[in-house]
């Protein structure tokens, strides 16, 4: 069987795409996902990492602890190049216990010596709070989270 879908594809957009197969050619209609999208971007070869660093200790021996919030381009914020920091991100960008994980492989095996605790404005870990969160998951999966959410209303006072 064979699919073929638009080259460019927008994620969450229903296509008509044509199946080759031996029995029969036939139209089928399928939804295109982020991960399809991404997997296609990767496949077609725009990025290919960075093959010119050939170590995984950062050149800076830096390493930036910041929100996962995709409005934060950690590259162009600093000005960055492939191989120079290592970037950890989490909801927050708070110091939980694996991001802590994390900074100690860094600095003790991976020749880091400075962290940069990076958070910022318009957080939605600001718009949560630790039970109101820990209920609603409950409540929607008969399970309550045992891990911290790690919410805060200032995010001045959660840096310190």
């Amino acid at each position: 069987m064979h699919v073929i879908l638009p080259a460019y594809r927008l994620p969450g957009t229903r296509y008509e795409v044509e199946i080759k197969s031996a029995a029969s050619p036939t139209a089928q209609e399928v939804t295109v996902t982020a991960t399809d999208d991404l997997l296609a971007r990767h496949t077609a070869g725009l990025d290919h990492g960075a093959p010119g660093v050939p170590t995984p200790v950062p050149s800076l021996h830096l390493a930036v602890l910041t929100c996962m919030d995709a409005r934060i381009k950690v590259f162009d914020v600093f000005g960055l190049k492939h191989g120079e920091i290592h970037i950890l991100r989490n909801a927050g960008g708070v110091a939980t216990d694996d991001m802590l994980r994390s900074l100690a492989i860094s600095q003790r095996k991976l020749q880091t010596r400075e962290v940069i605790v990076m958070q910022h404005t318009s957080c939605g870990m600001a718009t949560v709070t630790e039970d109101g969160f820990k209920d609603e998951l409950e409540q929607d999966t008969g399970l309550r989270p045992t891990w911290a959410v790690e919410a805060f209303r200032d995010v001045t006072d959660s840096v310190r």
